[in-house]
């Protein structure tokens, strides 16, 4: 599990399209990112490097065998959707 919250970045460069990256990430006994790759992006071209900006420094809890700390591996699936980017929001609050 994640130490911490991980909010990639919406890149610029998509527009107002979603998208989704799955990433593989093998973590390290003391809980870092040691490697990660993407294994699908849906579509192409556009979320890879964000998502993988915003996993590799990211901490987590180690995987555990008989009480203690060894490596993993992860898949993780990433959703990238364009919440109101670009809409003017007006009127008040209450």
């Amino acid at each position: 599990m994640p130490l911490s919250d991980i909010q990639p970045d919406y890149p610029e460069s998509a527009g107002n399209q979603q998208g989704t990256v799955v990433l593989r990430l093998f973590i390290s006994a003391s809980g870092e990112v040691d490697e990660l790759f993407v294994v699908r992006a849906l579509p192409s071209g556009f979320f890879e490097e964000a998502a993988l900006t915003a996993f590799a420094p990211a901490r987590f809890s180690p995987g555990m065998h008989h009480g203690r700390a060894v490596k993993s591996q992860m898949v993780v699936e990433v959703q990238f959707v364009p919440f109101n980017r670009g809409a003017g929001v007006s009127g008040r609050g209450y």
